[in-house]
């Protein structure tokens, strides 16, 4: 019998691994002092100065057909197991002066390119990671986060199907 308890954390860190090759080829990309990891749990808003990637595996449910849950009670072995994964990437906002005064547009039209930017990475991210698998995975959304504090991001949410549902011995 195979051991498939860490599928979902490896199919998180390829994912993250893909990202980081979609931002590398954005104007904004990775600057010193990004990080990027798989954590467990929701995902903190820390390290958005300069920039953070983070992804977890946020929750596994039975499906029937994917990616839908289930209607009915039915056999183990009529499910598989599909899991939703989040992307979030995090960056600087662009906050009040000294005085008081708001950003100016010119800085706020920068930051919404840098996460207009952000979206298409990870976009390209989860499809070009995927396509030539036979993981079955569909994006269920990608939004634009924040501002919180001096915070702003983009998050994907992310289902994929697992294998082994049962996996009894």
């Amino acid at each position: 019998m195979t051991d498939n308890s860490l599928e979902a954390f490896y199919i998180a860190d390829d994912l993250r691994k893909c990202i980081e090759a979609q931002l590398l080829t954005t104007h904004e990309g990775m600057p010193g002092g990004f990080d990027s990891c798989v954590t467990a749990g929701r995902i903190t808003w820390d390290n958005c100065c300069p920039g953070s990637l983070r992804v977890a595996v946020q929750n596994q449910y039975p499906t029937e057909r994917f990616p839908d849950p289930p209607l009915r009670p039915t056999n183990c072995d009529a499910f598989q197991r599909a899991t939703n994964i989040q992307a979030v990437i995090l960056r600087c906002a662009p906050g009040p002066n000294a005085d008081g005064d708001p950003p100016p547009c010119e800085k706020l039209e920068k930051t919404a390119q840098i996460l207009s930017q952000d979206m298409d990475a990870l976009w390209r991210g989860a499809i070009c990671c995927f396509r030539d698998t036979d993981l079955q995975y569909m994006v269920r959304s990608i939004d634009q986060i924040g501002p919180n504090g001096q915070c702003v991001g983009t998050s994907m949410t992310l289902v994929v199907g697992l294998t082994n549902w049962c996996n009894c011995g």
